[in-house]
This record gives C-alpha cells, sequence and structure tokens, in this order.
C-alpha cells in the first residue's frame, strides 16, 4: 500500500520514509525503496540506508551512482563519499550486556563467525587505556592451549573481529596490532556507553550545584551490570569493579541529596538501587536500613537487616558485622539512628 501510495504521489517521501526507520531503524526496510519507480522515494531511501550504517548502503549507493535521474545519481555519489569520509559510528554496549551496532544497524551474534571473536573484542573494551599483550590474550581466551596453537587462534579471531568492526575499503582496523600487542582504536564518533556513564557520573559528582536531578539525569544512563556474561573472568574484574563503586558513589550521593531535601521516599529508592548492584556490600545494606527508618519504616529496616544476614548467609556464609547488628538492635529497642 506504500509502495503504490508513493507511487501514485498520495503521500510525500520525507515522511513515510522517516516514519519507517522509525519503525524499523537499521535501514533493512528500506533496501527496496531505492527500487522504488518515483525518483524522490529512491533516493530519500536511499540518503536514509547511507546514515543507518547497513551493510548494503556502499553497495547500493554505488548501483545508484548510475540512475537515470540526475538528483539520485548525486545524492547516491555524495552518499558513497560521505560513507568513506564520516562512516555512521560504531555503538558499543556494555552495560546490562555487550551489544553493537553501526549507526542503527544492529549487528547480531550471528554477525561473528567465530565467538572468541567477539570476546576478543570484549576484552579489548574494558581495557582501552592500554594496549594488552599477545601473552596477556593467551591466558584470557586460550589458557589451556599451547603458545603456537593459541597464537594461530588470535590470528584467526582478529581476522573474524575485524570483518564486523571495519567497514569495507578502511585504510585502517579498528583492531590496531603492533609488536605483538593488541588494541581497539575507536574513531573519535564511536561510543561506548560505559563511557558515556563514567563521565556523566563524574561531571555530577563533581558538580558545584550538586542536586538531585543532576545526579539521577546521571544515574539514568546505568543500564544495567557490566558485561554481565563475563562476570567470572578475571579480566573483567577491574574495568566491573571501577564501573560498579562509581555507580554506587552516585547512588550514595543521590540518596544524601534526597534525604537533605526531605525526600524520604526518593532516598530509599536511592539505597534500595545501591544494594540491588551489590547485596553483599553491608554498608548499602546499612544505608538503606537507615533511610527506612529514619523515613518511620521501622519495620521495613528490621526487615532490611533479615534481608542483609541472609545474603551473607547464603553468600559467603559469614554473619552480618558488628555495626550491621549494632544498628539492628538500636532499630529494634525504637532508639533514634
Amino acid at each position: 500500500m506504500l509502495w503504490e501510495a508513493l507511487a501514485r504521489g498520495a503521500l510525500a517521501p520525507a515522511g513515510v520514509i522517516a516514519a519507517v526507520d522509525a519503525a524499523l531503524p537499521g535501514g533493512a526496510a528500506l533496501l527496496g525503496f531505492t527500487r522504488h519507480p518515483a525518483p524522490e522515494v529512491r533516493r530519500t531511501a536511499l540518503l536514509a540506508i547511507v546514515a543507518s550504517g547497513h551493510p548494503e548502503a556502499a553497495a547500493r549507493a554505488g548501483e545508484l551512482r548510475s540512475d537515470p535521474d540526475a538528483g539520485v545519481a548525486g545524492a547516491a555519489r555524495d552518499g558513497r563519499a560521505r560513507l568513506e569520509a564520516a562512516p555512521p559510528p560504531l555503538v558499543f554496549t556494555v552495560l546490562g550486556g555487550f551489544g553493537l551496532r553501526r549507526g542503527t544497524f544492529c549487528i547480531d551474534d550471528d554477525a561473528w563467525r567465530r565467538r572468541a571473536a567477539q570476546r576478543l573484542v570484549r576484552i579489548l573494551l574494558m581495557h582501552r587505556d592500554a594496549a594488552m599483550s599477545e601473552d596477556a590474550l593467551f591466558a584470557a581466551l586460550w589458557p589451556d592451549k599451547t603458545e603456537a596453537a593459541a597464537r594461530r587462534n588470535l590470528q584467526v579471531v582478529v581476522s573474524a573481529a575485524r570483518a564486523v568492526l571495519d567497514r569495507p575499503g578502511a585504510e585502517h582496523s579498528v583492531v590496531l596490532v603492533s609488536r605483538r600487542t593488541y588494541r581497539l582504536e575507536l574513531a573519535e564518533h564511536d561510543v561506548v556507553d560505559a563511557d558515556e556513564f563514567d563521565r556523566a557520573a563524574r561531571a555530577a559528582l563533581g558538580a558545584r550545584d550538586r542536586t538531585a536531578a543532576v545526579l539521577e539525569s546521571a544515574a539514568s544512563r546505568w543500564t544495567g551490570e557490566p558485561l554481565p556474561e563475563d562476570r567470572y573472568e578475571d579480566w573483567a574484574l577491574p574495568g566491573r569493579e571501577r564501573l560498579m563503586h562509581l555507580h554506587s558513589r552516585l547512588l550514595t550521593a543521590l540518596a544524601d541529596t534526597r534525604a537533605m531535601d526531605g525526600d524520604h521516599l526518593g532516598a530509599i529508592d536511592a539505597q534500595r538501587r545501591r544494594v540491588e548492584l551489590d547485596p553483599l556490600d553491608e554498608a548499602a545494606q546499612r544505608a538503606l536500613m537507615l533511610a527506612y527508618s529514619r523515613s518511620g519504616r521501622r519495620s521495613h529496616a528490621l526487615r532490611q537487616y533479615l534481608a542483609c544476614r541472609r545474603a551473607l548467609v547464603d553468600g559467603p556464609g559469614i554473619e552480618p558485622a558488628e555495626e550491621t547488628a549494632a544498628l539492628q538492635r538500636l532499630i529494634l529497642a525504637g532508639e533514634s539512628v
């Protein structure tokens, strides 16, 4: 119906293409429109596909450079040049689980020919402050293989990772190899969600006017545990702990600010999120007990002590610290805390 309506001129191409792109991002739904009989539809669809990051964008632009309509051919030439000079950004998701897009085009797990290629990218993402040695990657990826076998595997995996990350015809690879060290060389406009959270959190914590709204805006960028698929990997531990500690600091500041503003429910919410981040963090558990108690919810505070004890006993097999037990006794006695 859309195809026929566009052919009759009953609908404006710009509005239709924009609506399809918004409903089905990534460019795949627009590929067919680049062969529509109406030149303006072909031109508009092509421009949207170029912006989307769809892997067929360059090929489709190459085809349309010889389009009989001068406007379409010109847009194809400009689109091809834009893809070469400023391709859509790579957008990496770390928080809540690994994900990757180029522009709005989602790169799914099937695109990685080898599972280890995606794992290599996750490792390098978490170690972008310095290049990783070959030996460190061998230990992370193939600890039981000989050095020669691990080196052969790494060469194959790097090639597979480049096939996903590098745009066709790129002069430089995103995976940089130098003197048996490896690192990701992202473009300035590429995005890592953990970096955006880090910048927002540090800016909020360091703001002179540190309002609850500023802190909450930064906290909203946290979309989940960093790389939960690598929760127990030694190479992921430092980066995961750094991000989770920063999030805990942010939630602590948010809870304190809300409490000072008299927003006790808001303070409880922030402290609850802090406990959810790490139920074994007794300081966070005590802070939530205090927030409940100071808001008049004594029974909630006592139940939180039981939840804290259960988490510690069922987890590492220890009883709560004396400081936590003493707080429970004060609340149980009805004393102000």
